[in-house]
């Protein structure tokens, strides 16, 4: 009794660069061998594909198709353990290993911690999605993104007065991917934005031996530290202390002040956020 080829997967009709083909083969007694065939639909001859060994019913081949581009024929043959052939199952599809066409960069600007990235849409009809990578060292770039659809994209939490470097690959349906673009160099802007305190508690109150301090900032770069000043006359004004942060975008201090050496009488106290220039 002859093998038979139930299917041959991916059922759609084209291919990119390395394809994998995956073959489901039935015997009744077992499948040890499938091996496949290639060519250029409308030629004669056929190029032999990697043989996939196996006492099973799935296997898959890789096909080395580099270079190929085109309509293209697949026949697969199982074969038992006597050698028994199954009838040759072809599937035709078409071949696509070429990248899309560079990308190019359009105007695109930088802010004081992000970077707004522009790009010419691609005129290829397979454009599937755009890759944007990021210089992190050396020539060592790191994936930041990708996109579809869309040729903008926006990098964040950068430094400020810092420059970044970028490149994009356009990537096609069946995953080729394009040339390396230029790269996009972009200088973020010095921070000119001072931080904000936006709560603090207690806003007054009467206090025996401590006081505590609860106060949340913002800052569009990071906190660096909060100093907290004490005076009796809002002229004369003497440090209680300094807090350091983490450089949080946003951050509640937290301060715990002993006043048992103190006069009774009012007290003012004055709070200075810092960001990191």
């Amino acid at each position: 009794i002859k093998p038979s080829v139930k299917s041959i997967k991916p059922a759609n009709t084209k291919l990119g660069l390395n394809a994998m083909l995956a073959i489901e083969a039935t015997d009744n007694v077992g499948v040890k061998k499938i091996s496949g065939q290639y060519r250029k639909k409308g030629e004669t001859d056929w190029k032999n594909l990697d043989e996939s060994m196996l006492m099973g019913t799935d296997c898959q081949l890789q096909w080395e198709n580099q270079g190929l581009n085109g309509q293209y024929e697949i026949k697969i043959i199982a074969e038992d353990s006597e050698g028994n052939q199954s009838e040759p199952v072809v599937r035709t599809y078409e071949v696509d290993t070429t990248g899309p066409a560079t990308v190019q960069w359009a105007t695109s600007k930088a802010q004081t911690v992000t970077a707004q990235l522009y790009w010419n849409k691609s005129s290829e009809k397979d454009i599937y999605e755009y890759k944007i990578e990021r210089l992190i060292r050396n020539n060592e770039y790191k994936v930041i993104g990708t996109v579809r659809s869309i040729t903008t994209m926006t990098d964040v939490g950068l430094e400020p007065c810092t420059t970044y470097e970028y490149r994009i690959t356009g990537i096609d349906d069946v995953g080729n991917e394009g040339d390396k673009s230029e790269t996009l160099s972009l200088t973020t802007k010095q921070d000119e934005t001072a931080p904000v305190i936006t709560k603090i508690e207690p806003s007054s109150a009467y206090q025996g031996d401590s006081f505590d301090f609860f106060i949340d900032v913002t800052d569009n770069v990071g906190v660096s530290h909060m100093e907290i000043y004490s005076s009796r006359n809002k002229k004369d004004w003497d440090r209680i202390c300094s807090v350091e942060s983490n450089n949080k975008k946003s951050d509640t201090y937290k301060y715990n002040w002993n006043i048992t050496a103190l006069k009774e009488g009012s007290i003012f106290i004055k709070m200075i956020a810092y960001d990191q220039d």
